[in-house]
């Protein structure tokens, strides 16, 4: 289970966000991730940003892609101050593991949501 709270500063910014996870140790570590990015992107970009990653570890589930259709291998190219290529790219193996790819998801799901709750 992921919950997701939030003291928003401005539309532009984000003061103060925190996870709550009671999950695996990707579900958290992914978690640790979302923490880190949220600390240097706007609202918006940190939006943004959930929702790729998400649908990027996404991808690999069942029924995710059409038959015949390729999927992204490399990473989503986010700002490297907020999440290091080698942090994602770390996570690339997750994504051939459905139940793994989904508590990596988990917490990004989880921010985007809140952030497209809160326009």
């Amino acid at each position: 289970m992921v919950h997701v709270d939030s003291s928003i500063h401005s539309t532009e910014g984000v003061r103060r966000i925190w996870l709550d996870v009671a999950g695996c140790a990707i579900c958290k570590a992914s978690a640790e991730m979302v923490l880190r990015a949220a600390e240097t992107l706007s609202w918006r970009e940190m939006g943004a940003c959930a929702q790729e990653v998400s649908a990027w570890l996404n991808e690999a589930a069942p029924g995710r892609v059409p038959d015949g259709a390729s999927r992204a291998s490399e990473p989503p190219e986010l700002p490297p101050e907020a999440l290091p290529p080698e942090d994602l790219t770390a996570m690339l193996r997750l994504r051939d593991v459905p139940g793994r790819s989904r508590c990596a998801s988990l917490p990004w799901e989880a921010v985007a949501h809140m952030i497209a709750e809160s326009r």
